[in-house]
């Protein structure tokens, strides 16, 4: 048990565990769930381990039970007692946790559900009054009043084991704490236990800036009220405490020790919390319910060991890892219309990889931790029903994005498309997808697009005049895996060593699609209210400077549609520059339109606006057009017009 002791609150749990399922279980499988429950279940957590060394932890565990038991019920087996060589149950093909109903409730039993008599759920109308309740035999938690969702899928053998462990550990009222690799559904777990049974699953992310206020309250300045008017707000925390609901404290092991410790009430014995401000105490309702969820230590960043005094007010659950089997039924489940046969070489690339990388550590040192799960088989996927149309699939375009610019030296991207090529074949390891793909000319067009990424442009925000975007200017698949993120609505980081080019690479694609980019420097010192934003004093010039951003957009509009306004007069070109002879409504569209540009960069530059930059760009391009019209098929350039003085 890699050195685990039992505590006072260990031993308590065990005992609590056996008289409240008892009567449903039976004292000798109660005793050897309740074992499974504080203590074998945690295997893995704080040790890193492989799944074969934990299974095998398990089952020594398991036989060492037996042992203990008179031998006429130790000679039955585990199956007798609801286990298998595992701390789960043998569990038929299908089987999963779904709603059931309890036989009627009799006044002997204190409102004890008769666990071991629960049958599927029924639609009979006999007039006689049953409790509804969910989970896999033999346990079985009440539903709640919210409405159930089942579009989760808890099928897979893996997912539905670790159901079962979560739905023991439901059986007391202590906190569960679940921890596994990144991708396992430690989150998703829960939150699919809580659609499917009635309980509204309220997140809160903790990280290392977490502070108490945030999850139990504090005061705040009443909106329409006179100044200095405040009242008590509560935080996330306990106002899922009042209603009842399920809170996820997800990345417990970022959270600072100040949030563990005023945490500490609603955790253990108490199950209640003091609100000094208030001169309040509130009690945990029944149905409130806290489940920590964090990745193991070894992960990383910023994550610390937390004290043993606060992790034993936890139930502990290791979440095991899908395997390939879990991996492709969710998949196929998720995703019906690529062949399985595909889906299959996909999932065996994915393991390949995360054993060649993790396991063995034959390549992609630099960048470590790394781990490749669901989720990269779920965009995968998602790129590929977006994109293709079977059953001419292609998986090779968006390897690239998706694994290969992950990578940081240039042998460990060709060992992953080495790997690639051994489970899907048909792929060059010299033809990267996209890398030949041309670059389109940016400013209005309905899309950008470089390689296979196309994302929408914003025809409304500032035009742009034309770059000369060159392959010797541009890193065209940073840029494609980029733009794939931005188009799937995914969050991206952009790694490379100082002067690489990041920033700009970003910037660029911003001024490609023509939309505004936000830029905030962080330091270990950020805080998230510079991120998120807090109460503060009252400025005017703040309410000056966002007017000033509001007209600059207004002007962009106006400029742009001045513009195409006067292309329908004129040869005048506004996506590239081109120019022909001038009619005099395009004429008078243009002067306008420079005069306003004009007027915005005097008004915006010295303010700071951030505008003042842009508006030169496009006060560059107008007076280029405004000037005596170059020969038709000329092209704009911008840097002979600052020569010239027009900028």
């Amino acid at each position: 048990m890699g050195g685990m002791t039992a505590s006072l609150r260990d031993l308590t749990a065990w005992v609590d565990f056996q008289n409240s399922t008892a009567h449903a279980l039976g004292p000798y499988a109660a005793f050897v769930h309740g074992a499974c429950l504080v203590f074998i279940d945690a295997i893995g957590l704080s040790v890193a381990s492989s799944r074969a060394v934990r299974e095998a932890r398990r089952t020594r565990c398991i036989e060492r039970l037996l042992q203990l038991l008179p031998p006429p019920v130790a000679a039955e087996g585990a199956r007798a007692l609801h286990l298998g060589t595992d701390t789960v149950p043998e569990m038929a093909e299908g089987e999963r946790p779904q709603p059931y109903a309890a036989r009627p409730v009799h006044a002997h039993d204190s409102g004890a559900h008769d666990l071991a008599g629960a049958e599927a759920m029924d639609t009979s109308t006999d007039g006689v009054a049953r409790a509804q309740l969910f989970g896999l035999p033999p346990f079985f938690i009440d539903l709640g009043s919210a409405p159930s969702d089942a579009a989760f899928s808890l099928h897979a053998p893996t997912t539905r084991a670790n159901a079962f462990r979560v739905l023991r550990a439901l059986q007391l009222r202590k906190p569960i704490l679940l921890e596994g690799s990144p991708g396992v559904g430690k989150t998703s777990l829960v939150q699919a236990l809580g659609a499917a049974c009635g309980h509204t699953v309220v997140r809160i992310n903790l990280s290392e800036q977490s502070d108490l206020m945030e999850l139990l309250g504090t005061d705040l300045p009443v909106e329409g009220a006179p100044a200095g008017t405040y009242a008590w707000q509560d935080g996330a925390f306990l106002a899922a405490l009042k209603a009842g609901h399920w809170v996820i404290l997800d990345e417990l092991n970022l959270a600072p020790q100040s949030v563990l410790e005023g945490l500490n009430s609603c955790l253990d014995h108490r199950a209640s919390v003091y609100i000094p401000e208030l001169g309040s105490t509130y009690a945990c309702p029944s149905t409130f319910r806290v489940f920590g969820c964090q990745n193991p230590l070894q992960q990383g960043g910023g994550r610390k060991g937390l004290p043993k005094s606060f992790l034993n007010r936890f139930t502990q659950v290791w979440m095991e890892e899908l395997d390939a089997s879990d991996m492709r039924l969710i998949a196929t489940n998720h995703f019906p219309a690529i062949p399985a046969t595909l889906l299959e070489r996909m999932i065996g690339f994915a393991r390949a990889l995360q054993r060649e990388v993790v396991t063995l550590r034959k390549f992609g040192s630099r960048g470590a931790p790394w781990d490749f799960n669901l989720r990269d088989l779920f965009r995968w996927c998602e790129l590929i029903e977006l994109e293709q149309v079977g059953p001419y699939w292609q998986p090779s375009q968006f390897v690239d994005s998706l694994f290969v610019q992950r990578m940081r030296t240039v042998d460990d991207r060709r060992a992953v498309l080495a790997l690639y090529g051994a489970w899907l074949g048909g792929y060059e390891p010299g033809a990267m997808p996209g890398a030949s793909a041309p670059l389109p000319r940016p400013i209005t067009a309905p899309g950008t697009a470089p390689g296979t990424a196309p994302i929408e442009s914003d025809d409304g925000f500032v035009l742009q005049p034309h770059y000369a975007i060159t392959r010797s200017t541009v890193q065209l698949r940073p840029l494609e895996a980029l733009m794939t993120c931005i188009r799937m609505r995914w969050m991206c980081i952009l790694v490379g060593e100082a002067g690489a080019g990041k920033t700009s690479l970003a910037r660029l694609l911003a001024r490609l699609a023509g939309r505004p980019m936000a830029e905030v420097t962080l330091s270990t010192t950020t805080d998230t209210t510079e991120l998120l934003g807090c109460f503060e004093q009252n400025e005017p010039s703040r309410v000056r400077l966002a007017a000033l951003r509001a007209t600059g957009t207004l002007v962009a509009h106006t400029t742009q549609a001045l513009l195409l306004s006067g292309s329908t007069h004129t040869g005048v070109n506004v996506h590239t520059g081109h120019c022909s002879a001038t009619s005099a409504v395009a004429a008078e569209c243009i002067s306008v339109a420079t005069r306003l540009q004009a007027q915005w960069a005097e008004l915006a530059a010295p303010l700071g606006t951030g505008g003042g930059g842009e508006s030169r760009d496009v006060l560059g391009l107008l007076c280029a057009i405004e000037a005596d019209a170059p020969p038709e098929g000329a092209r704009y350039d911008a840097a002979a017009d600052a020569r010239n003085g027009c900028l």
